[in-house]
């Protein structure tokens, strides 16, 4: 724009230019064919005066015409600064709109890929538990509802989700549950991982606990209120037994070898609870019995469950986990 109006304006002044010389031109003539007819000196000197005059109206008007076409040049000048203004900080907001897209895309990849290199088993069991806590706490003031607790009458009668229902409880929504929850996931899915060759045995292992737990349970007749704080104390003893000998840093305060590790937890509740801690007195005998017959190579899947992890993504599923091993 400020190209084609810079021609405009020169052609203008070129034109101004001619009319000047020719009316310059002109009042000189007259000036002349006067004085040569013998007129008076005044005459003369009034033509050459209109000539000036005619000169500086001229004058006038070119720097008038220039004045106009510099303003005109400021003024666009001082809109495309604006404009660049605006632009930068439209620029700037959307970088800031961008970074903040680029964060939480990264604080979702984290989590889907904490999600993937999870076991498969570990995985569904977290996410079950997690789901039914805030459900439970979303809708019945954060207490366990009473139709996912084991009652054997019900469960007689066909409620047989009762039977697995009461391991998904790791505690009412709060702090503790939050570090119950990484306790299960940091153990359990270490122990699944070093199952990769027959994840089956993993299964297994969980089924044995679970079972001895409700037989405990029955036989002793305790409410089954703390069943999932059992079996995580269940796994909690057999990952230790298997780390024996490691320094297991705790809450980054001290350290604890790794096989009193169960003994820390049940001694911990004693203390913040006031009673004799059964529940995690239960789940560390259960485990203890449970590694003592796989030592003695006395518990083995059966086929029905090898057949059932012969599957070709589940088989490679468990082969990348292995690698963390291999």
């Amino acid at each position: 724009r400020r190209k084609k109006g810079g021609g405009k304006k020169k052609k203008k002044k070129k034109k101004k230019k001619k009319k000047k010389k020719k009316a310059t031109t002109a009042a000189l003539k007259s000036s002349r064919a006067e004085a040569e007819d013998g007129d008076d000196d005044g005459a003369a000197v009034d033509a050459a005066a209109a000539a000036e005059g005619v000169e500086e109206s001229e004058d006038g008007e070119e720097d008038a015409v220039t004045t106009e076409g510099d303003g005109d040049e400021a003024l666009e000048a001082a809109g495309d600064a604006e404009a660049g203004e605006e632009g930068e900080d439209d620029l700037g907001a959307d970088e800031d709109v961008f970074a903040g897209d680029e964060e939480e895309d990264g604080l979702v990849q984290r989590a889907r890929s904490l999600v993937r290199k999870t076991p498969l088993m570990t995985r569904y069991y977290l996410l079950a538990s997690i789901g039914a806590t805030l459900l439970s706490a979303a809708v019945n003031k954060n207490q366990w509802p009473g139709i996912l607790d084991l009652q054997w009458k019900p469960t007689l009668m066909g409620q047989v989700w009762r039977l697995f229902t009461p391991f998904l409880y790791l505690g009412p929504l709060n702090v503790f549950w939050l570090f119950n929850v990484q306790v299960c996931w940091s153990q359990m899915a270490t122990l699944e991982k070093m199952m990769y060759k027959a994840p089956e045995d993993f299964l297994v292992m969980l089924l044995f606990g679970c079972g001895s737990l409700l037989a405990l349970y029955g036989t002793l007749a305790l409410s089954p209120k703390m069943l999932g704080i059992n079996l995580m104390c269940f796994t909690t003893y057999i990952w230790a037994r298997c780390f024996e000998g490691q320094q297991i840093n705790v809450m980054d305060v001290f350290n604890v070898p790794a096989e009193l590790l169960p003994w820390f937890f049940a001694a911990q509740g004693w203390i913040m609870e006031g009673e004799l801690p059964i529940t995690d007195l239960m789940g560390i005998a259960v485990g203890h019995i449970y590694t003592q017959l796989r030592q003695a190579d006395r518990i083995k899947s059966p086929g029905f469950l090898r057949q059932l992890f012969q599957g070709r993504a589940i088989k490679r599923h468990y082969r990348r986990l292995g690698q963390d091993f291999a």
